[in-house]
C-alpha cells in the first residue's frame, strides 16, 4: 500500500483499537449501523467489513469479471492485511469516532479514485483483470483509465 497515499491527509491520531475493544458503541457500515460491545475479533471483523465495503467494488467482481476470485485474493493480501497489521493508523486514516459511532470517513469519489489507483498501480493483479476493470469503469461510469 506504499504506493497509495490517498489517505494520508485524514490522520487524527486520536482512536486506538485497544481502546475500542470491550466498549459499547456503534459501528456503521454501508447503510447499516450495528451496536454492540465489541471483542477484539468482533471489531476486527467490522472493521474489515466496513474496509472492503468502501474500497472493494463488489459489482465488477460478481458482475463484471470472471476474475472475481482474483480480485478478492488480491484485495485481501494488498490491502486488508497490510490495513489490520497497523490497525491504528488504519483507523485514525480512513474512520472517525465520535458520538459514540465508528464510521468510515472517505466520502464516495475519493473511494472510487481510491479503487481506480489501485487497479492502475497494483502489480498483483493480472493484465487480464485490469483490462476487464478498465473496460468497466467506461462502461459503467463513462471513466477512461490507462
Amino acid at each position: 500500500m506504499k504506493h497509495i497515499q490517498l489517505f494520508e491527509q485524514f490522520t487524527n491520531e486520536s482512536i486506538k483499537f485497544k481502546d475500542l475493544v470491550d466498549t459499547k458503541f456503534d459501528i456503521e457500515v454501508g447503510s447499516g449501523t450495528s451496536s454492540g460491545t465489541w471483542s477484539k475479533e468482533q471489531l476486527i471483523q467490522e472493521i474489515k467489513s466496513a474496509i472492503k465495503h468502501n474500497l472493494f467494488d463488489a459489482d465488477f467482481s460478481y458482475n463484471w469479471t470472471s476474475d472475481g476470485t482474483e480480485y478478492l485474493k488480491v484485495f485481501n493480501q494488498d490491502t486488508l492485511e497490510p490495513l489490520l497489521k497497523n490497525i491504528d493508523k488504519t483507523l485514525n486514516s480512513m474512520f472517525t469516532f465520535k458520538n459514540n459511532e465508528l464510521t468510515f470517513n472517505i466520502e464516495f469519489k475519493k473511494a472510487e479514485a481510491w479503487i481506480d489507483n489501485w487497479f492502475q498501480t497494483n502489480k498483483s493483479i493480472s493484465n487480464s483483470l485490469k483490462q476487464d476493470y478498465y473496460t468497466y469503469r467506461e462502461k459503467y461510469a463513462g471513466v477512461k483509465l490507462k
